[in-house]
């Protein structure tokens, strides 16, 4: 692997970490802990805030993700004449449809439980929908890099 495409790849692994080891940090430690800590009001300033710093965040992440990744796929199929493997095909398809979930629960937490938690609405159900959404990212991400770790193979 050239120089460019090692960087291109810790630029990718950086990305996927920032997005899954933050909604993982977040749904696993952080927020149990701090929730019972602290008053309903003020926590829900706390949630509301934190949540739209982890949408910004985690939304340049994907960004940086689908460009990294086409830059991936690219030098990977010029490396092969593009002729990939089944294999290989069978497991970037696997990886892309889990991704494609994952960014389904990012656009769900940007365009409708977030904005009902910060409107106040439906208190300790939106909030663990929240919670929910950013479990089942950690776990889609989890199953994504151990995918993706197939690919080399």
């Amino acid at each position: 692997m050239d120089s460019l495409g090692l960087l291109n790849l810790s630029v990718h692994l950086f990305a996927a970490f920032i997005w899954i080891g933050s909604s993982s940090f977040l749904s696993l430690l952080w927020l149990p802990a701090v929730r019972r800590n602290v008053d309903p009001n003020s926590w829900e300033e706390l949630l509301v805030g934190l949540g739209r710093r982890y949408l910004r965040w985690s939304w340049l992440a994907i960004e940086i993700l689908v460009l990294t990744g086409i830059f991936n796929l690219l030098r990977v199929g010029v490396d092969s004449g593009f002729a990939f493997h089944p294999a290989f095909l069978r497991h970037l398809i696997g990886k892309l449809l889990i991704v494609l979930v994952m960014i389904g629960i990012q656009i769900g937490l940007s365009l409708a439980w977030m904005p009902r938690l910060a409107r106040g609405r439906f208190g300790r159900t939106a909030e663990r929908a929240v919670r929910r959404a950013l479990v089942a990212t950690s776990a889609g991400g989890a199953v994504a890099l151990w995918v993706a770790m197939m690919l080399r193979r």
